[in-house]
């Protein structure tokens, strides 16, 4: 089996990049997740499919990457932790989600949770280089 620092390294530069890439959309159109995240309403099977999506990419983290060990590998593992739990309340309380994500996307804190969804990003990226 491979050493888990590679492993470590790996997801933590995808999910900085990933991080980032959100973090621009927000910034380049503030109100795009807030009208994602309308359309998510009412819809039943989004919410699950997405919900079981992601419950599915956090237990593979967690699986893959079940390492404590210094502080990107911990923030790593706890990463699909978080996504896990992220997975099962979207499927099992959509409404919830959606309430309190909607309560973050008002303005004029889109751009602000843009700058630290960036800089979270930004810290993954160089914690994943250095």
């Amino acid at each position: 089996m491979l050493s888990s620092q590679p492993l470590t390294v790996s997801l933590a530069l995808a999910l900085g990049i990933y991080a980032i890439a959100i973090a621009i959309g927000m910034f380049r159109d503030p109100t795009k997740l807030g009208r994602i995240l309308e359309g998510f309403k009412g819809n039943a099977a989004l919410t699950f499919i997405t919900g079981a999506l992601t419950y599915v990419l956090g237990v593979t983290v967690v699986i893959v990457h079940p390492s404590w060990d210094g502080w990107l590998a911990a923030f790593v593992t706890l990463m699909g932790w978080a996504t896990i739990a992220k997975g099962l309340l979207w499927m099992v309380a959509p409404d919830g989600v959606l309430a309190i994500a909607g309560r973050f996307w008002r303005n004029p804190l889109p751009r602000t949770w843009a700058l630290a969804t960036g800089a979270f990003g930004l810290a993954l990226v160089i914690g994943a280089v250095v």
